[in-house]
């Protein structure tokens, strides 16, 4: 009988590159046919274990592994699993253990946000002085060059001024929040909610494209007040939101931050913005630290 491995888990995580690795030596032994593998952000992962997590077996509801090993499309389990399995069947022995991968994990996450084809920023939001956390975010530069160029120098901070606005993230509120649709903020000007300026000439820019679909949680893009209206105001989607996908260009995604997402979206409001002041508190390019 063929026997097919599908190997999927955290990108960052030992236990990832563990199974790869113990997979791909089935494979040169004969033992199994074929080897696919995945290695993703913490918010894709999540994500993914959730909704699978509702075909697996019943043993899999308490899954906690950062990796999951799929035998010929069924649930076979995490790293664990594979070693017995791979023992038991085959008598393969395996000597290295998971912590030994985690250079290798380390090292694999960093050159994945290094590739210079992607671009990678964070915002790190704050509340009455303490850190909350980050969100990360994939920028499509491909498909939204310009879009990403604004969000990305508003980030850095590279743009500078704009007479008297500081063309930043940094010091900006989240503004408006509803639970099951997005929450919102980048009102740089005054953080009142009804501004927003761009990086570029002028003080909007227009809709580049309504390529990248608002087809999962962690859709980041820019608010408007109408077409061609883009400007620093953005949002990041809590749900699907397909009513969007011809009005609003998104850009990019959400790929780390999955907690303060869901921290967020559970934070009390009145009239939509949020009852305590959540502000960025720095923003960059994200580099893995």
């Amino acid at each position: 009988m063929s026997h097919h491995l599908y190997v999927r888990g955290l990108l960052s995580s030992s236990e990832y590159h563990y199974c790869t690795e113990l997979s791909n030596q089935l494979k040169s032994a004969g033992r199994v046919t074929e080897v696919s593998t995945l290695g993703e952000f913490e918010f894709s992962w999540n994500a993914y274990v959730q909704q699978e997590k509702r075909e697996w077996r019943e043993e899999a509801w308490s899954f906690k592994d950062s990796c999951v090993v799929l035998l010929n499309g069924q649930f076979l389990g995490g790293h664990s699993q594979l070693f017995t399995w791979a023992q038991e069947k085959f008598n393969h022995t395996f000597d290295r253990e998971v912590k030994s991968y985690e250079s290798e994990a380390r090292e694999s996450y960093l050159k994945y946000l290094s590739d210079v084809s992607k671009k990678f920023v964070y915002l790190e939001l704050a509340s009455e002085g303490a850190t909350l956390g980050k969100l990360v975010f994939e920028l499509d530069t491909r498909l939204c060059p310009k879009s990403s160029k604004n969000f990305l120098q508003l980030c850095t901070g590279a743009a500078g001024k704009k007479g008297d606005v500081t063309l930043s993230f940094v010091g900006s509120p989240m503004h408006r929040m509803l639970p099951g649709g997005w929450i919102q903020g980048g009102d740089i000007v005054d953080g009142g909610g009804t501004n927003s300026i761009c990086v570029f000439d002028g003080e909007v820019f227009e809709d580049e494209s309504f390529a990248v679909p608002h087809d999962r949680r962690g859709v980041l893009g820019y608010a408007n007040k109408g077409p061609h209206t883009n400007g620093s105001q953005f949002y990041i989607t809590f749900q699907t939101a397909k009513w969007m996908d011809k009005n609003y260009v998104a850009f990019g995604q959400l790929v780390e931050g999955t907690e303060l997402l869901v921290n967020l979206e559970s934070v009390a409001t009145f009239n939509q913005r949020p009852k305590k002041d959540i502000k960025v508190s720095k923003s960059g390019i994200y580099s893995g630290n």
